[in-house]
């Protein structure tokens, strides 16, 4: 078991139902081979050996594994027992289990062929199950000591009907659950599972060298797997035949994991050899099945495994597939490695290698051995010794040492060849690495932290601050100089951190000594150097010159002093110095005069003592003058820094004149110059944005100021309350003299869109013979469904969907998309199907129905043929409704819910109609409750002096909490409709899309056994929804859709189908004779004398395609085709195939020629366009390789030689002719020769104008080409005949006959049907022309009285559906005025009216306008006039007339 699989074979015994049937042995094993004997062969050739001794070497078959068990009879002396077996297979199990490898064991046979007796035994005889249990436990306590411990764990599962059962699960009731078995009839005791019994193994050796514990853990699988069998030997039936396809079904998977793995193995074998031909790279089915998936890694991955392949002597068939299956499992290839920690691996490979290092050096050179001690005894260093080595090395050649080809070194260079330096220098690096790998995290740690404290050490010599302890930014404590650059991103990267005593800056390669070094040609070698020392050295106080800005502060602080160097340039907030300068934080240094190195000045210690004196002055304000402040500003940035130098340096104060400026600061100088105008027009700009955003977000406030004083203005001369928006839902400004043209406008357009009656009657009376065509076929072939027309009046009704039609998880149930019917305009005309298989109703539209009814016409046709089998066509049977829905929709209800704006509850009785018909079907109660919080009386007056002044309570952007109660549907008996429940969804609220995610179902449950009596449903949702605009609209006109879904029963099938009928017969009974009638009674007629739809031509056109190749002359010459007869497999026809032969790199052309023979009646003007695409490489089987997608090559046509003519006999021919560059397809099927047996296909497409269409009609043609050399033999006919002659001598028949199908000609052909349908007329008085009712079809007497509806059921929709809107105008209505006498409605209308005047001379008239006399309210007025609001200026007192008076006096009285 060390990389393929183990295989060994047994054979048992004959049984008693082999003997009684006579059954002879058919195995026999020699050594490792197994051989097997065909019994009902070798006794028919028996006296024929001589001369069929080949057959008869077929019929025996040998095949070699790794053991063959003889286990027929105990009295050989070949037999071997459990105990043979098992010390064979067991214990060497077992020893790979200690090792820490995983361990497998599996038996596979037949249904009796002895798994289970070779797995656990019976009785006495013990299997390798219990035995290898046995020896594990006698190891482990022969093997247990201080220093190594074990783990034993076991689990035993079964796979049934592939299902997993643990039948050790502590949880079941009773004793531990058996494994699955059964009686058959090929053995009494089948196992009708797969059983898994695993052992879990985990070592634990402390080892005392090393001071680890290191672990090892093995996986012992021993799998006695359920025996293959064949329903009609085992006579299984129900369970037992379930039992039996499921144990197949698995095995079948492990023998496809088996052969790929075999396989796989083959090929990276061939892979070693030949790496460039073998794809290795297999797909192993592993999940296709539990039991592959749970022996993944015994089958080809991390285990050691053997099979046990069990064999019966008497059944040929079952025993040679058990043996093929094994000798295919022999050839697997697993990769078992030790489970163990891997720095305990790590520890044991070096160990080992030390070891091997050791011994190859006591053999060859002891003498290095001993030194190699003396110097660990000794302490030194084993670099030395190594160094040492390598010196002699290179003095003298060492003789090569030969190590052990299995050393583990040998191992990893591949060679065993090394000299004695390298040996050692090996020995020396691994006893490194083994101290290294020894050490304990705590001295790692500490090595660690050397290494950081080393490391900090070297950084800080440099200038660099390292803080451990703080990752990120942070402020730092100690005095430093951080740099500024011009990329903000590069600012304060880059810090210096100035030391106690002196820190010295110089040139980046000097050799004089510098704590800061930079790069520059105007930095010095001794620029300048920084003292930091404390203020009480009076020395460095009074060296200072500016001593006058060290106080008392200071005294306890360092002082930091700059010297510039002689001759260097340094600058201090912009200034050259020439002598000692105190620094403060935050002034600019810079050195050189090229201002590229730029630094701050950072003292934490001053910042803080500053903060802290600037806190006291805020306390103290007689402070102002004990601190003197550094005036550092705000941003100091590199532009600021640099603005400042170029300010500064060079001036007055800083130099005498210009003339002492070198010619580098001049050039600085001049740079800054130039740069400032840049900087200001930028900064000019910024200032303009702002200044252009600031007017823009006023303009914009100003014109919602304006929206909101005009809407105040039209409101008070509307009369309306504040707080009322103007839209069209207010009736009282709905029509105003601006708008009500436009408004009047929409609703009459939106009126003109919905009249589609003429639309709706010409499908009806062109579709009849359609309708017809369909329920003939359902009739006959007694399908139990009947179409009918019906008109779809919304979206709801078109594609309804009940919640409870996806009651199963697996199986969720998806409706197959009427796209067709969705899209359409609504009201439209569809077909409904009245389902009494499935007892359903639904809706088809038209296009729908023409589809299903080709598939329709097909299995009606093939259903008279003496050969019809389902297997032909699809499983989905076309007359129904693919996953046909258990629930049809009873109706709709629409419930208002204009009560939500006045916060009031409402109990509301609705009608439930069907949309489509305008029937009442019944009524529904809906009480919609909105959820607010209770107030005292005080607050709530408070809430209705501000929020009661608006029209609605209810306003967008408000959280909305209510609840919807469903509470009983009234009016649908039980004998119509079962299982009935409601439903509403959040898309009705206008919020999100209907059928989205978002959308949510809220659902009652399936009421049955209701009788005659009402259905109480009782079912309650509370929702919280945001008002938004759509849901304002929803709240106010439309509001929420409630469904009624229901099971239909067959007594309501039949009476839809009866009332259909009899609607007909009224329609036949009173038609009118008259033309001249109205819409409604005009599509009564039949008319008698003319029963075509529409009058259609058909033409035939021939199409002659030529290839034509440029001659040695210089001509374009057509190229010979191949023309061949092919079988059509699918029509039982045959037919040609033109293939044209073309040379390779030669110009072409191609000649289009086209024919008809209808005359002028089909008259075409020319050809448009030809293009070719679609370039593919097929063989003879018909096996197609695609190219890469290329756009098509269009053909440049020459137009001058365009031909188009008409013959007196009426044929007419149109031909051109153009270039085709077959390289620009860029396609290497058309630029290489064609291989033998294969040809390319390509699509050939051209348009072509004609006097009938508008336009151009699109021809679309396959032709095929062969790519031959340029110097090659082309097929001619004189070739054909010499091969045909030659086949006939050496009798090569068949390739004859297909050659004899073979000519030549030179072109290729093509037939096209074009059908012209002139476009349907919009005349409402020929509408009767389109009837197709009349039309004969036949079998139409096998629908009796059935007719299609005609113009009737336009008439009755438009009728019902006035009934039903204006029914649902007059329930909103009443609603409405039930919400008006309200009391809460009425506090709301006082409160309108108490705001519509501001003032309290209004609010007094308003109140008592009655109580006053006319002199009193006269008096009023002039008052109200009098009084002034705002500025003079904007009130002027006019002149009372008596007219005004009178007036105002009216308008207060309104």
């Amino acid at each position: 078991m060390s990389g393929n699989i183990k295989v060994v074979v047994r054979c048992r015994p004959l049984n008693a139902r082999e003997k009684a049937r006579g059954a002879s042995c058919i195995i026999r094993m020699e050594g490792k081979q197994t051989i097997i004997t065909n019994p009902k062969k070798s006794s028919s050739v028996s006296h024929q050996r001589s001369k069929h001794q080949k057959e008869e070497e077929d019929n025996i078959k040998a095949f070699t594994f790794d053991r063959s068990y003889w286990s027929v009879d105990k009295s050989d002396p070949r037999y071997a027992s459990q105990e043979l077996v098992y010390n064979d297979l067991g214990r060497e199990l077992l020893d790979h289990a200690f090792d820490g490898y995983n361990c497998c064991i599996f038996a596979y046979g037949q249904t009796g062929s002895g798994k289970s007796y070779s797995m656990m035994g019976y009785g006495e005889d013990k299997g390798i199950i219990p035995r290898t249990c046995s020896e594990l436990f006698e190891r482990i306590s022969y093997l247990t000591d201080d220093t190594l411990k074990f783990q034993v764990e076991v689990s035993f599962i079964e796979i049934y009907n592939e299902k997993v059962r643990d039948l050790l699960n502590p949880g079941n009731k009773g004793n531990l659950k058996a494994r699955t078995v059964a009686a058959t009839n090929m053995n009494e005791t089948s196992s009708r599972s797969h059983a898994v019994f695993t052992i879990f193994l985990t070592s634990s050796r402390f080892d005392s060298v090393a001071n680890l514990t290191t672990e090892k853990a093995s996986r012992i699988s021993l799998v006695d797997l359920a025996g293959s069998e064949r329903a009609n030997s085992t006579g299984a039936t129900g369970v037992r035949l379930k039992e039996g396809a499921n144990i197949n079904k698995s095995l079948t998977t492990l023998g496809k994991v088996i052969a790929a793995l075999a396989e796989q193995s083959s090929q990276q074998s061939q892979l070693a050899r030949r790496p460039s031909t073998v794809n290795s790279n297999a797909f192993i089915p592993y999940r296709d099945s539990v039991l592959t998936w749970l022996l993944k890694d015994s089958l080809g991955g991390n285990s050691k495994t053997a099979m046990v392949a069990a064999i019966s002597p008497a059944d040929y068939d079952e025993t040679l597939s058990t043996l093929r299956y094994a000798d295919q499992a022999k050839r697997i290839k697993n990769k078992p490695i030790v489970n163990e920690d891997p720095n305990a691996r790590l520890i044991r490979e070096l160990k080992e290698e030390l070891q091997a290092l050791r011994d190859t050096l006591m053999i060859y050179a002891p003498e290095e051995v001993e030194k190699i001690t003396q110097n660990k005894k000794s302490g030194s260093r084993p670099g030395s010794s190594r160094a040492l080595s390598r010196a002699r090395a290179a003095s003298t050649a060492s003789p090569m040492l030969l190590l052990s080809p299995e050393s583990p070194i040998a191992t990893k260079r591949g060679n065993s060849l090394l000299t004695k330096e390298q040996v050692i220098d090996q020995l020396q690096s691994s006893e490194k690495l083994l101290l290294e790998v020894k050490q304990t995290w705590e001295e790692r740690m500490r090595k660690t932290e050397e290494i950081h404290r080393e490391r900090e050490k070297a950084l800080e010599e440099l200038g660099v601050i390292v803080e451990k302890d703080n990752v990120g930014v942070y402020a730092p404590r100690s005095i430093h100089l951080i740099n500024l650059n011009e990329d903000p991103l590069m600012t304060e990267c880059l810090m210096y951190h100035i030391k106690p005593g002196v820190t010295r800056v110089g040139r980046l390669g000097s050799d004089i000594h510098a704590d800061i070094r930079l790069s520059g040609p105007e930095i010095m070698d001794e620029h300048c150097y920084f003292e930091n020392v404390p203020s009480s050295t009076t020395t460095a106080a009074a060296a200072v010159e500016d001593i006058d800005s060290v106080d008392e502060n200071y005294h306890n602080a360092n002082i930091v002093t700059i010297y510039p160097g002689k001759d260097s340039v340094t600058l201090v907030n912009g200034t050259k110095i020439i002598q000692p300068k105190v620094l403060h934080s935050g002034y600019r240094i810079i050195f050189g005069s090229g201002l590229h190195h730029l630094f701050r000045f950072n003292n934490p210690d001053e910042v803080r003592r500053e903060r802290k004196h600037m806190q006291l002055q805020a306390i103290n304000p007689m402070m102002s003058g004990a601190f003197q402040s550094s005036n550092v500003p705000d941003i100091v940035d590199w532009s600021f820094a640099h603005n400042e130098a170029l300010r500064k340096f060079g001036s007055a104060e800083g130099r005498a004149d210009l003339a002492a400026l070198t010619d580098e600061d001049l050039k600085q100088l001049s740079e800054g110059i130039t740069k400032m105008p840049d900087e200001l027009n930028k900064e000019k700009e910024e200032l303009a944005s702002k200044y252009a955003q600031i007017k823009e977000e006023m303009e914009k406030t100003l014109e919602e100021q304006k929206i909101t004083y005009e809407s105040k203005i039209k409101r008070i001369s509307a009369h309306l309350p504040p707080g009322t928006a103007l839209s069209s839902d207010n009736l009282l400004v709905g029509y105003t003299s601006k708008n009500a043209a436009e408004i009047l406008m929409r609703i009459t357009i939106d009126k003109w869109r919905q009249l589609r009656y003429v639309k709706m009657a010409e499908d009806c009376l062109i579709h009849a013979v359609s309708l017809k065509e369909a329920n003939i076929m359902a009739k006959e072939l007694g399908k139990n469904v009947v179409y009918q027309f019906i008109v779809v009046h919304d979206d709801i009704s078109a594609n309804p969907l009940s919640f409870w039609e996806s009651t199963s998880a697996l199986q969720p149930f998806t409706k197959e998309p009427d796209t067709h019917l969705m899209k359409e305009a609504k009201p439209c005309l569809a077909v409904q199907v009245i389902d009494h298989v499935h007892r359903a109703t639904y809706i088809w539209s038209i296009l729908k129905l023409k589809q299903r009814l080709k598939r329709m016409r097909r299995l009606y046709d093939y259903t008279d043929g003496p050969l019809f089998t389902s297997q032909h066509f699809n499983r989905e049977d076309p007359f129904y409704e693919t996953l046909c829905p258990r629930f049809s929709l009873i109706g709709l209800a629409r419930v208002p819910l204009q009560n939500l704006t006045l916060q009031l509850h409402a109990d509301n009785y609705v009608d439930v109609y069907c949309r489509n018909t305008g029937k009442v079907m019944g009524q529904v109660r809906v009480l919609i409750t909105p959820i607010a919080p209770t107030l005292n009386s005080l607050a709530q007056k408070d809430q209705q002096q501000h929020a009661l002044g608006e029209k609605y309570l209810l306003h967008i952007g408000q959280q909305q909490v209510f609840e919807i109660r469903i509470q009983e549907c009234i009016g649908v008996p039980e004998s119509d409709f079962t299982q009935i429940h409601a439903q509403f969804r959040l898309s009705s609220f206008g919020n999100v899309e209907r059928y989205s995610a978002a959308d949510k179902v809220y659902q009652t449950d399936p009421i049955s056994n209701f009788g005659e009596g009402s259905v109480m449903f009782n079912q309650c949702q509370t929702l919280s929804i945001n008002i938004t605009e759509n849901m304002m609209d929803v709240i106010l006109n439309q509001g929420l859709t409630i469904e009624v879904y229901g099971q239909a029963r067959e007594k309501l099938l039949l009476g839809l189908v009866e009332h259909a009928v009899s609607e007909e017969d009224k329609k036949s009974g009173h038609a009118s004779v008259n033309r001249r009638f109205s819409l409604d009674s005009r599509y009564s007629i039949e008319h008698k004398t003319y029963d075509g739809i529409l009058m259609k031509e058909r033409h035939d056109i021939l199409a002659w395609i030529q290839l034509c190749e440029l001659n040695s002359d210089g001509e374009y010459t057509p190229v010979r085709v191949i023309r061949s007869e092919v079988n059509d497999p699918h029509h039982h026809i045959k037919q040609h195939q033109d293939v044209f032969c073309l040379r390779q790199g030669l110009q072409r052309r191609i000649s289009l020629t086209l024919t008809h023979d209808s005359g002028k009646q089909f008259e075409w003007y020319k050809i448009k366009e030809i293009n070719i695409s679609h370039v593919r490489l097929m063989d003879n089987k018909g096996k197609v390789i695609e190219s890469p997608h290329h756009p098509p090559v269009e053909i440049r046509l020459f137009t001058e030689q365009t031909k188009t003519t008409f013959e007196r006999n009426g044929i007419s021919r149109i031909a051109v002719q153009g270039s085709w560059d077959s390289s620009l397809h860029d396609s290497v099927f058309l630029n290489r020769i064609t291989a033998t047996g294969q040809y390319i296909r390509l699509t050939m497409s051209w348009k072509v104008s004609t006097e009938k269409c508008t336009a151009p009609l699109q021809f679309h043609m396959d032709i095929a080409v062969l790519i031959h050399g340029r110097d090659s033999t082309m097929y001619t006919p004189s070739s054909s005949s010499s091969m045909l002659f030659r086949q006939f001598l050496l009798g090569g028949s068949d390739s004859a006959g297909s050659n004899a199908n073979k000519k030549v000609v030179r072109k290729a052909s093509g037939m096209f049907t074009v059908q012209l349908k002139p476009p349907l007329t919009r005349h409402v008085r020929e509408l009767w022309r389109l009837n197709t009712s009349n039309k004969y079809v036949r079998g139409e007497e096998f629908i009796g009285s059935w007719k299609p509806r005609g113009v009737l059921l336009i008439t009755e929709y438009r009728e019902a559906r006035r009934r039903m809107l204006h029914r649902e105008t007059v329930a909103a209505f009443r609603h409405s005025l039930i919400m008006a006498g309200h009391p809460q409605t009425k506090v709301i209308q006082e409160n309108q009216a108490k705001n519509l005047f501001s003032s309290p001379i209004e609010q007094q008239a308003v109140e008592a306008p009655h109580e006053e006399s006319p002199e009193g309210l006269t008096r009023k007025v002039i008052d109200l006039w009098k009084s002034r609001f705002g500025t003079q200026e904007d009130v002027r007192i006019m002149p009372i007339r008596e007219g005004n008076v009178k007036c105002f006096n009216e308008y207060v009285r309104v």
